[in-house]
């Protein structure tokens, strides 16, 4: 277990060491890191077969330890180039010239062609071959067969016939190391090949990934400006609706004050009829100004005025605002019994009294409107619904028919922009809740409101 551990511990080390020859820039493309760690891992390698060869060298009287030495050198510029400039062609040359230049006067003083060096020498260019351009491998593999041809010319014997030559220990020596050099030479092309193909799609796909990570920046950037206009123009509604509503209480306390006037002098007269129209002039204008009021605590989110709501009060109050309009029109109005909800009561006046008036102004042509508000339990939830026998919408419309400014055909034969129902649906949300739509044509349609029997309000 301890030499296990202390195995890996080794493994981490040396990975720790080769990465740090690779440049941080390198580090950060797969496609390239696993290509420079194989070219830093030949380097070490190459370092401390050639420490071995010095000290071999250097204590036992084999040769000279002055190439070595070079190449011990050479290398540790090389790796030191590639940590700096992360250049693999020039890297890659250097790999294998330095080689090259120690092992040239190594072979020629170990047998010529008869030396076992010579395996090593021809592995120089195969460095290049994974790492340097298609004109610098045929250079390399040129100089190495060029100096084995020089090796042989040196063996040769001219007074030996042709057909001696193929038997001669030479001939026979340079035939044999240079086909295994092809060989060798087949092996690492297909290598190459299949690198710098994987190498190709791996480009391929970061920068088709780069392209698709730029478009998704953009559309994010559009979405924050998008956002942020959507911000400004919300908070130019909020002005403009507390200034509205604002400006609207000084003409409503005119009028209020007027009334009162015309009042005491219609007591003065005592005329029942008109006293009883202006006491629903009055009765509107108190509520209009409450209605009001509201509407400003809910804009600046000065008054959380969230408390329980009857909605059978609610509907009263709706019905008394429409009276004229449900007279008019020759309307029936049913209910059932409604629950109490948490909520603000100016918020629920606002929600069925545009669905109901809603109603009113879609009836069919010398057809009374009838509406029905229904309440039914389901599932932890309230379910109101307000059904009327109208025009119905249009099943092509009805997914857009809470949207501001979109009513289909509905707004060629009725005016208005939607801004009702889209308020309706507002509202709902608002109190945690949903409200969705059924209609047929020409029988009628059927809003549901789906509210929660326990919520957190929105403030």
């Amino acid at each position: 277990m301890t030499t296990m551990i202390s195995v890996r511990k080794i493994f981490i080390k040396t990975g720790k060491t080769i990465n740090w020859f690779i440049p941080p820039n390198i580090q950060a493309q797969k496609e390239l890191y696993h290509k420079a760690r194989i070219l830093v891992t030949i380097h070490l390698f190459i370092l401390c077969a050639s420490v071995a060869m010095v000290g071999i060298a250097l204590f036992m009287p084999v040769g000279s330890a002055i190439p070595t030495c070079v190449g011990v050198v050479g290398i540790s510029v090389s790796l030191f180039v590639f940590r700096k400039w992360g250049n693999f062609s020039l890297s890659g040359n250097m790999l294998t010239l330095i080689p090259i230049l120690g092992l040239t006067p190594i072979v020629q003083s170990s047998g010529g062609i008869y030396s076992d060096n010579l395996l090593w020498l021809y592995l120089c260019p195969l460095i290049a071959f994974l790492f340097t351009s298609k004109r610098w491998r045929i250079f390399w593999v040129l100089i190495v067969v060029a100096f084995h041809v020089y090796l042989l010319i040196l063996e040769l014997n001219a007074e030996v016939s042709f057909r001696q030559y193929l038997f001669h220990d030479p001939y026979y020596y340079f035939n044999s190391y240079l086909l295994l050099f092809a060989v060798m030479l087949g092996v690492v092309y297909i290598f190459r090949v299949g690198q710098d193909s994987s190498i190709e799609e791996l480009q391929k796909q970061r920068n088709l990934l780069l392209k698709q990570k730029e478009e998704i920046q953009q559309q994010t950037n559009k979405l924050k400006l998008q956002e942020q206009k959507l911000k400004e123009m919300n908070k130019g509604l909020e002005q403009f609706a507390y200034v509205a509503s604002h400006d609207l209480k000084e003409p409503l306390r005119t009028i209020g004050s007027f009334i009162q006037l015309i009042e005491k002098e219609l007591q003065k007269n005592g005329n029942t009829h008109t006293n009883e129209y202006i006491n629903f002039v009055t009765d509107g204008v108190d509520r209009m100004n409450a209605m009001i009021s509201n509407l400003l605590n809910d804009i600046q989110n000065t008054k959380k005025d969230h408390s329980e709501v009857d909605l059978n009060n609610v509907i009263l109050l709706v019905m008394n605002n429409l009276s004229a309009s449900v007279k008019e029109r020759g309307a029936k109005i049913s209910c059932d019994n409604l629950p109490s909800v948490e909520g603000n009561s100016t918020t629920y006046i606002q929600l069925f009294q545009n669905l109901i008036s809603n109603s009113l102004k879609f009836q069919k042509t010398d057809v009374p409107p009838h509406i029905r508000i229904i309440n039914t339990g389901v599932n932890g939830h309230y379910h109101i619904k307000v059904s009327d026998n109208g025009v119905g919408i249009p099943k092509d419309y009805l997914p857009n028919v809470f949207d501001l400014y979109n009513r289909g055909e509905i707004k060629e034969s009725h005016s208005g922009h939607g801004i009702g129902l889209f308020t309706c649906k507002e509202i709902v949300h608002r109190y945690g809740g949903d409200i969705s739509v059924d209609s047929t044509v020409n029988k009628g349609t059927v809003f549901t409101i789906k509210l929660p029997k326990a919520r957190v309000v929105d403030s």
